[in-house]
């Protein structure tokens, strides 16, 4: 249970501590910076770490956790493409959009708004079906 609480601890100072640093130059259109860059990388890379660690302690609470982040990314992902591609609004979902696009500006310092859209779903799709993958795995073999 102690290594659940601090993972989602460790979870959500990684969510804020992204939101904060990326948001005002996210907000403001600016270009992305090497700080974009490493946020993102260290972002990732913490996500990559729970998603991991829920994996191999087969800890359903941290990996449901996961799933549900991984699918409010996914779900961003698919708007910020869609309005990308569109060039349609997305007024509504706008929120959405600050709280869990901004910590993936560094990817802009690499490619242009349209694409870094298209990676970051990718990337969503990719975490969301590995944890719906190991959450089915673990329910499933927890029952034998």
């Amino acid at each position: 249970m102690k290594g659940t609480i601090i993972t989602i601890i460790i979870s959500i100072v990684a969510f804020y501590a992204g939101l904060r640093i990326n948001f005002y130059g996210f907000l403001n259109g600016s270009s992305a910076t090497e700080l974009d860059v490493v946020v993102t990388i260290i972002y990732l890379s913490l996500w990559a770490y729970i998603l991991k660690y829920s994996i191999k302690n087969k800890n359903m609470l941290v990996l449901k956790y996961n799933f549900l982040f991984w699918c409010l990314n996914l779900i961003t992902g698919i708007l910020v493409t869609y309005a990308n591609l569109t060039d349609d609004s997305i007024d509504g979902a706008i929120l959405l959009v600050i709280l869990f696009y901004s910590q993936w500006k560094g990817i802009n310092y690499f490619v242009d708004f349209k694409l870094s859209a298209i990676v970051y779903l990718c990337i969503s799709l990719f975490m969301w079906l590995i944890s719906l993958l190991y959450l089915y795995k673990i329910k499933r073999y927890s029952k034998c």
